[in-house]
């Protein structure tokens, strides 16, 4: 899309979008400002957030750093709780390399049930594997699950709590 980012005060905070025509189709993005999390402390959680809960999107590309992977599966599993077709995107590829860390992208892929696509921003390559996953993605017919993670007893219980109380006073 060729958008100027940035990562520094007072940068304006937007959603950026483009088209993408593979193979017969037309798909638009939307560039959410970066996050690591979509609990709401900053504009730009808030934006992301507010987009992917009420947006309407058909499917959701999570783009995480590979040389920095835990800092990242936090908004992962956020997003997965929120909307059922993700699509996670492991960028930095050769600067994790370079650092020695090694990935498993299929066993990400198979642990968190969605598919996991490994990139090298500026490989072309990476980037068509990438628009070839989400077109197949937003293809299959089957309907999918919103990811269920399983907390401790002390906080599903909290939550089974508060659930029975809203259906039981809106009944």
């Amino acid at each position: 899309m060729h958008q100027h980012t940035g990562n520094w005060p007072g940068k304006t905070v937007a959603n950026a979008f483009g088209i993408c025509n593979y193979a017969s189709e037309k798909m638009l993005l939307i560039d959410l400002p970066g996050t690591y999390s979509l609990m709401s402390n900053s504009q730009e959680e808030e934006i992301a957030r507010d987009y992917i809960c009420f947006g309407d999107s058909d499917a959701c590309v999570v783009v995480v750093d590979a040389t920095c992977l835990e800092r990242n599966l936090n908004l992962v599993l956020q997003i997965l709780e929120m909307t059922p077709n993700v699509i996670v995107c492991v960028n930095l590829l050769d600067e994790a390399k370079k650092k020695s860390i090694k990935l498993d992208l299929n066993l990400l892929s198979e642990i968190l049930g969605v598919p996991v696509v490994g990139t090298i921003a500026n490989k072309k390559k990476t980037l068509k594997a990438l628009v070839q996953t989400i077109s197949s993605s937003l293809k299959e017919a089957e309907a999918k699950n919103v990811y269920n993670v399983k907390y401790n007893d002390d906080v599903e219980n909290f939550v089974s709590s508060i659930y029975d109380d809203i259906y039981r006073t809106s009944s």
